[in-house]
């Protein structure tokens, strides 16, 4: 402990750095710094609550996107009255601690730097803007890129999974009474080759509102959706995958669970770069010893990957276990450039 605050105490820390303060008013500017935080906080929840219908419709893009370009209907469904509330109240809440979080940090940083040296605080200014801009960039990487890409796996992964039409057995036959539900004699029906497509408009968007008393059936080939309009108000039948077994019926909460932990997970692991840098830069670990384990990185890459997704699937292991190889080497080759020479030791930058 004692060689701990020997490396801490830098030669150029001066004891006037420190703000000596008693521990009633280290208590009182806790108290001022929470208040501030919280207060900060309340508005910006309540800003991210008067956008919350759009940051919602931010979030579920992708997987819109998705469905409507597998045939499925981009509507969520939910079981609960007050679900959709409690949802959205979620959703405004962790959108405000996104938006209030640089004023949280920094009156977190205030409370804080009072009891560092100044070569201290000059280390953390150093390191906080790289370290904030690689966890927004594993954000942007996961929402942009990744997400996508898993979506839409998931949503084709049920393509092709129907089969032929389930055709009754003899026996079968005997306890259903007929051939088909509607109980119709199909040998009486037409061919299907033998009549006319069923006159519905094909439009790229929806109508405007019809005459009174008067309403549209069309299909809107832009979003691949049956409508129909009666005055102001647009009802669209609910679609499926022709050649799919499954129905999706996506959860607004079960999907936001999935996209805020892996926005997380991804944020956090583009950190990868900067803490090999900064272990090299204090001569924690050597960059010829990161290279040297290499291949044991990557196996507790890979495991990482696999316990971090909250899938099974490899294409979402995959998304996270390749970008945090790439990160590994570019922290290599970022320690390389920032260890310390030999014989030239250096605890603090």
């Amino acid at each position: 402990m004692a060689l701990f605050n020997k490396k801490m105490r830098l030669p150029d820390d001066r004891e006037e750095s420190h703000a000596h303060m008693s521990f009633g008013d280290h208590i009182e500017e806790l108290r001022k710094r929470l208040f501030l935080a919280v207060l900060g906080t309340v508005v910006a929840f309540g800003v991210a609550m008067y956008y919350v219908n759009d940051i919602v419709n931010y979030l579920v893009h992708p997987y819109r996107v998705a469905l409507i370009a597998r045939g499925f209907s981009d509507t969520f469904v939910y079981s609960k009255p007050a679900e959709i509330i409690v949802n959205y109240l979620s959703v405004g809440l962790q959108a405000g601690l996104v938006l209030a979080s640089p004023w949280i940090i920094y009156q977190i940083w205030l409370f804080v730097a009072a009891g560092l040296y100044e070569r201290e605080r000059r280390v953390v200014y150093k390191y906080i803007g790289p370290s904030a801009l690689l966890f927004l960039l594993g954000i942007c990487f996961f929402y942009y890129i990744c997400l996508p890409i898993t979506l839409n796996f998931f949503v084709s992964f049920t393509a092709g999974t129907a089969g032929d039409p389930p055709t009754p057995t003899k026996i079968e036959k005997v306890f259903l009474g007929s051939d088909n539900p509607a109980g119709i004699d199909i040998t009486t029906l037409p061919s299907g080759e033998n009549i006319t497509p069923l006159q519905i408009p094909l439009v790229s968007s929806d109508p405007p509102e019809p005459p009174k008393g008067q309403g549209y059936l069309y299909f809107n080939a832009t979003e691949g959706k049956i409508k129909f309009r009666v005055g102001k108000d647009i009802h669209t039948l609910l679609a499926s995958q022709q050649d799919s077994l499954f129905t999706n019926l996506p959860r607004l909460d079960d999907y936001l669970d999935f996209v805020t932990f892996m926005a997380l997970v991804f944020g956090v692991a583009f950190e990868t770069p900067m803490v090999i840098m900064v272990l090299a830069q204090v001569g924690l670990v050597a960059p010829k010893t990161f290279r040297k384990i290499r291949k044991f990185a990557y196996f507790a890459i890979a495991i990482i990957a696999a316990v971090a997704t909250p899938t099974p699937d490899i294409l979402t292991m995959c998304t996270l276990m390749i970008p945090l190889i790439a990160l590994y080497e570019f922290g290599i080759l970022l320690a390389t450039f920032v260890a310390p020479k030999r014989g030239n030791a250096e605890v603090l930058p």
